[in-house]
């Protein structure tokens, strides 16, 4: 360096003992004298160690000199090995910023230096491959008074059970001399780290005496298909829905609150009906049944917020729409609003909120399964997150016939039934995580990730009624509905929608399948069986001619896989009225493209097939002999 000029530009300094730091370095006053600092330590563990010590000491920007890995560990091997002028310099300017060094963690208390903190919440969470549980136990020692006498002491401990069998407490790890409380570090007994104290959960449903016996290993439980099927009967002893497709829909959602940790993405479930139509009624008994269920009423945005944090099981929230009258005078409700819409995926279900009282920011765990009722519906970004159960009023003579009134016997099974699926769940989660992962998981879809979990029950309890009933239910998502309760309104909306589609002449069996894809399949019933009046041929015929919807005289019949079925044609002012409205909304339609029996393509893809199409039986018999 002498011999090239250069020597007179840098200031070598070194401590007498390698790994050694004087006094004088300890303090910035030292370091800021120089226009820049290099570190020139050795190319290892050690070396790295003390250039991030001194890096902590000196209060400025520094730069990490290194020896190429070819010529050795040190500066003295790189002079020896044919390191020259130029190479060092060339290291000189490709000098990095000392970096203090964060290495990745698996929690470990084993690994030291510095580590990421990646701490679990653990109420109610699914970590390392198991699920965990919190509970409340009295602890009862013996101890001795002022005068001498054994007495009883009693106090509240609090437990974290894990999915294995084995139970823990948590503490605090021990930590340098004056570490401040707020940043001790917390961990399970196991091992694992925890972002805050484990707290009792108001809500819990799993008891005590039903934790001891899993824990002990005298727990039995049943088959989930036998479990789910008591949940069917139940649900349908205590609620009456119009399409019976939906009563698989929540019997798959019970066991799905047990678990829902294990799954990305959960369903929420939207509760739609007139008044007294019985939602109130179906959220009460599903919370019975689920997971940590309880009922949020007209509460504060807050309070809402923090109860369902809290809960980290089923959530019903009664009567949305009261509970947004109080959005002009609260001003959290629309933040709410917000975390619900994301609160059906794991990641994004977790948000920080603030309390405009005192300004007090927490993070809040939003995620689970949810069921919110109410009358209007949902608007589009929540309602795409949805599954939608319909209610509507019961009719007459119904309800003696498949409804009672549950009784203290039935409050005991439904508890009975939820310890069951709590040891259930631990008991098999491993299994519901595999044929999640294998069958389920990464769906690009927002309506196949939230069904995703339904799914895995209903393959898990392998009976083909109630997983074609649940599909049947999920495929009717897709269809448009409408509020209505005039069938003839219901009737023009349907022959709306078909011009649209291209048809100018059609058969009134395709006319009664549209308006059963727009209408709940009860309506109109005064019992399961009996057939709706505004569904037959004769009825819809005879609102078409009387509402000048059908061109005058007879467009004949035709024939549809043995049916023989009435053909009309549509009004040519109608077709020009939706042709006009389309136009409008800058859409350009074509009618007369498609024949009246074009609505008929095939059953595996039909728009109609779970409307209780006349022609499918037909048509599947032909085709089945058509392939022999």
């Amino acid at each position: 360096m002498e011999e090239a000029g250069i020597l007179g530009d840098y200031l070598i300094v070194s401590s007498t003992h390698g790994s050694g730091i004087p006094q004088e370095w300890k303090g910035p006053e030292f370091w800021s004298r120089w226009e820049a600092v290099l570190l020139g330590h050795d190319n290892d563990e050690a070396g790295d160690a003390m250039a991030e010590r001194i890096a902590l000491l000196a209060g400025r920007e520094l730069h990490r000199v290194k020896v190429p890995d070819s010529l050795g560990k040190d500066w003295t091997d790189f002079w020896q090995n044919g390191g020259d002028v130029h190479l060092f310099n060339q290291q000189v300017n490709n000098a990095t910023v000392v970096s203090v060094q964060v290495k990745n963690s698996n929690g470990s208390p084993e690994q030291f230096g510095r580590v990421s903190y990646d701490p679990v919440d653990i109420n109610g969470a699914y970590h390392g491959g198991h699920l965990y549980y919190i509970a409340q136990v009295m602890m009862r020692e013996q101890g001795i008074d002022e005068r001498g006498q054994l007495v009883p002491l009693e106090r509240l401990e609090t437990l974290v059970v894990r999915s294995d069998g084995t139970t823990h407490s948590y503490y605090k790890s021990p930590a340098p001399k004056g570490t401040p409380d707020s940043q001790r570090v917390l961990r399970l007994t196991d091992g694992t780290l925890i972002s805050k104290e484990p707290k009792p959960n108001q809500y819990s449903t799993w008891s005590w005496q039903s934790i001891s016996k899993y824990v002990d290993g005298k727990a039995k439980v049943r088959s989930i298909a036998e479990i789910v099927g008591d949940v069917v009967d139940l649900l349908k002893a205590s609620v009456w829905l119009p399409y019976e497709e939906d009563y698989a829909v929540l019997a798959f959602t019970v066991p799905v609150t047990f678990l829902q940790s294990v799954f990305e993405s959960v369903p929420l479930i939207l509760l739609n009906g007139p008044a007294a139509s019985g939602k109130t009624a179906t959220g009460i008994s599903m919370s019975k049944l689920c997971a940590n269920g309880n009922v949020i009423g007209q509460v504060s945005a807050a309070t809402a917020a923090r109860h369902i944090d809290e809960c980290r099981g089923f959530v019903v929230m009664d009567d949305l729409e009261a509970i947004s009258a109080k959005g002009g005078k609260d001003a959290q409700f629309s933040e709410l609003v917000q975390a619900l819409k994301v609160s059906y995926n794991k990641y994004s279900g977790v948000k920080v909120w603030t309390d405009v009282k005192t300004m007090k920011t927490e993070r809040l765990n939003f995620y689970g399964v949810k069921m919110i009722n109410n009358t209007l519906g949902a608007d589009d970004i929540l309602g795409s997150r949805m599954i939608r159960v319909q209610t509507r009023s019961i009719p007459e003579g119904f309800q003696s016939e498949h409804l009672r009134d549950l009784t203290a016997e039935d409050e005991q099974k439904m508890a009975a039934l939820r310890n069951e699926l709590h040891t259930w769940a631990f008991m098999n989660v491993d299994q519901v995580a595999e044929v999640y992962s294998k069958e389920f998981a990464n769906r690009s879809n927002r309506a196949a990730e939230i069904a995703a979990p339904l799914r895995v029950f209903a393959r898990l309890v392998g009976d083909p009624a109630l997983s074609g009933q649940l599909e049947a239910s999920l495929a009717r998502q897709s269809q448009k509905t409408i509020e209505s309760d005039d069938p003839i309104d219901t009737l023009k909306e349907a022959l709306e929608n078909i011009v649209a589609q291209g048809y100018d002449t059609v058969t009134l069996t395709h006319i009664g399948m549209e308006m059963r894809s727009l209408l709940d399949a009860n309506f109109g019933q005064s019992a399961s069986t009996e057939i709706p009046e505004w569904s037959r041929p004769e009825w819809i015929g005879k609102v078409l001619r009387s509402n000048d919807l059908a061109k005058h005289g007879t467009s004949g019949r035709k024939r549809i896989f043995g049916k023989n079925l009435r053909l009309v044609g549509i009004a040519d002012w109608f077709v020009s009225k939706v042709r006009d409205k389309f136009q409008q909304e800058g859409v350009e339609i074509e009618t007369g493209t498609k024949g009246p029996d074009d609505f008929c393509r095939g059953c595996q893809d039909c728009p109609y097939r779970n409307n209780g199409c006349e022609i499918m039986t037909a048509r599947l018999q032909v085709e089945s002999k058509s392939k022999r």
